[in-house]
């Protein structure tokens, strides 16, 4: 630093004591409480955007879990009446295609409730397949269309139908 960057500074620090110790308590105490009320009002400012923020943030966490829940709880719903639909179907199924209790068939009934069935199962679930083709199965035995119509192999398809039922049935909801 060369000397005349030193004397202005020291000019400068010089003005500065001379404008504090000059200057009376009243504004030094003004000064002293507008910084007061400035940072308190910083401080607010500061602190009432990090609560709308944070808030803002709960709020939003909280509608996407009640949102979850409400999709979860209308899903497991749905899939309760389909299985108690396909249950009450099979039942109905099994009644008119059962040689004990209608010796007399009604194709227009039990092809009426074969489709019912087979409109709510989902070929891609596993046991809802292998339900679609074993009530294929009883419909064209009970049908006369295939040839494999003796009352052991159909009562046995039935029970099979019936397992398969409970199965569906009783599978947890995932």
């Amino acid at each position: 630093m060369d000397a005349k960057s030193v004397e202005l500074m020291l000019e400068f620090l010089k003005l500065i004591n001379d404008n504090l110790s000059n200057s009376s308590n009243y504004d030094l105490g003004l000064k002293v409480a507008f910084i007061s009320v400035g940072s308190a009002v910083a401080t607010s400012l500061i602190a009432l955007i990090t609560q709308l923020f944070v808030t803002n943030r709960i709020i939003r966490s909280e509608m996407y879990k009640v949102n979850h829940q409400i999709i979860t709880q209308s899903n497991v719903s749905r899939l309760n009446k389909k299985k108690e639909k396909i249950v009450s179907l099979v039942s109905e199924l099994l009644t008119l295609t059962d040689p004990e209790i209608n010796p007399k068939i009604d194709k227009l009934k039990i092809i009426t409730c074969v489709h019912k069935i087979q409109l709510m199962l989902d070929n891609f679930n596993k046991n809802e397949s292998i339900l679609n083709d074993q009530v294929n199965q009883l419909v064209l035995m009970v049908n006369g269309w295939i040839n494999d119509q003796d009352s052991i192999s159909l009562l046995s398809l039935m029970g099979k139908i019936t397992d398969n039922v409970k199965q569906i049935y009783n599978d947890p909801i995932v």
